[in-house]
């Protein structure tokens, strides 16, 4: 069991989808937002994504601050929707920046942060578009620079028609994290009489070319 897709036990959020009969008023949460981006990243010293790294150039590029919070940043940060859920309502972006490009690694910083109303900058290996609708989020490998990413964030800043259209292609979709399900699953396979699954060698299945350096940060 591991985050993997292709693990016997995928351990991942499921996304399911949940049409409302009354949509959001997207232009009134449109309205009150005031702040461009922000990010909560605490672990400064060891990121083999260079998050942190990408962050500052894209920042190059931006007039606004992108702001920051827990120990890498200049505000304090939080957990858990209940913090989440007010910082959201003035951000218009949110960077959710894996500390690994590895396959099919997608933690909470896209799934539960994309169940809130703002639009989520991706930055990872995973494919996304398998939980979600392509254009209810921003991925960075769309983009080959960080100016070139800079330069849609400012353009959809300025563009509230484009800006809503990310809002509303995921209001019909939300994500859970069904780790109880996956271990009911367990003992499930516990009590069936199935064929035992062999790797010659796990760790060369879980690690061998599973994970990549960025060359993008320019």
């Amino acid at each position: 069991m591991t985050y993997r897709l292709d693990s016997t036990i995928p351990l991942i959020h499921k996304v399911l989808p949940t049409p409302i009969q009354d949509l959001p008023n997207l232009g009134g949460i449109l309205s009150q937002k005031s702040t461009l981006i922000a990010a909560v990243v605490s672990n400064c010293e060891f990121a083999p994504s260079k998050r942190l790294k990408y962050i500052q150039f894209l920042q190059r590029h931006l007039e606004q601050p992108i702001d920051i919070y827990g120990r890498c940043g200049r505000f304090k940060g939080g957990k858990g929707y209940d913090w989440f859920k007010p910082i959201s309502v003035k951000y218009k972006f949110y960077l959710a920046f894996e500390n690994s490009l590895c396959k099919d690694y997608i933690t909470e910083k896209f799934f539960e942060r994309q169940n809130l109303n703002w639009v989520v900058i991706v930055r990872g290996s995973g494919n996304y578009s398998q939980f979600y609708p392509k254009q209810s989020y921003i991925d960075t490998r769309d983009f080959e620079t960080t100016k070139d990413l800079a330069d849609y964030i400012k353009y959809l800043d300025k563009n509230d028609t484009a800006y809503l259209e990310y809002l509303s292609n995921k209001v019909d979709f939300k994500a859970e994290l069904n780790i109880p399900e996956r271990f009911c699953e367990i003992c499930q396979r516990l009590h069936k009489p199935l064929v035992p699954i062999h790797y010659a060698n796990i760790w060369d299945w879980f690690s061998k070319n599973a994970c990549t350096v960025p060359s993008d940060i320019i």
